[in-house]
């Protein structure tokens, strides 16, 4: 990808997924003038939707995590519900640990570049919030969020192109599972809070699909 598309890419993607993620005190990512090409091969032309805020933007910052709490706090359900919408939960909350880790590591490889650098340590923010409303939320279910593993496992990483894709299945992944957690959670509200939640990580794989020169949204059905 050409310097300055990337760049725009980044300070784009600092303002947007932090609204509409609910994140309130991290800093936009401001363009660097001594940053390094982000890939050689990506496309010049980055997408202009980056740096549009999204629809949840307008919500107040912790608006999202408020939802999910006021919704599991409140949750009519009875208590079996209760106990899937927990397992369900769970399910997203290993994802958002996976993510994390993954996120650490590829941080620690020095394999990349700013500015996506920056925008990495950005996306793991934003998965940090989705784990601690989620965690919040089962507790207020009266379950027990399930912990973090000590490791999780890596494909060989030789490129900044290595941890970006490998960074894409993550978030495709996740995508797919808040789209199954909509259907599945017994208690509705949960499953609007969780849609939300599934639109940011779908945001988060479309800027990595353009970082790695692919179309953001390949087609028009997942």
């Amino acid at each position: 990808m050409e310097r300055r598309g990337f760049l725009k890419l980044a300070a784009g993607a600092a303002s947007f997924v932090l609204a509409a993620c609910g994140g309130a005190a991290q800093p936009s990512v401001a363009p660097a003038t001594s940053a390094a090409p982000a890939t050689a091969s990506a496309p010049a032309a980055v997408s202009s939707a980056a740096a549009k805020p999204s629809t949840a933007a307008a919500a107040s910052p912790s608006a999202a995590a408020s939802a999910l709490s006021s919704a599991a706090a409140n949750s009519p359900a009875p208590a079996a519900a209760k106990q899937a919408d927990v397992a369900i939960l769970n399910s997203a909350i290993d994802i958002e640990h996976q993510a994390i880790w993954t996120y650490n590591a590829a941080a620690g490889t020095k394999l990349l570049k700013q500015p996506v650098m920056d925008v990495a340590l950005l996306f793991k923010s934003q998965h940090e919030q989705h784990r601690d409303a989620l965690s919040d939320a089962v507790v207020k279910l009266g379950g027990k969020a399930t912990l973090t593993k000590d490791k999780y496992d890596l494909p060989t990483l030789k490129t900044q192109n290595d941890i970006l894709a490998f960074a894409l299945t993550l978030e495709e992944k996740a995508t797919k599972a808040y789209v199954d957690a909509v259907a599945k959670l017994n208690d509705r509200a949960l499953a609007s809070s969780a849609a939300s939640v599934g639109t940011v990580e779908g945001e988060h794989a479309a800027i990595l699909r353009e970082a790695l020169g692919q179309p953001p949204v390949p087609a028009a059905f997942a």
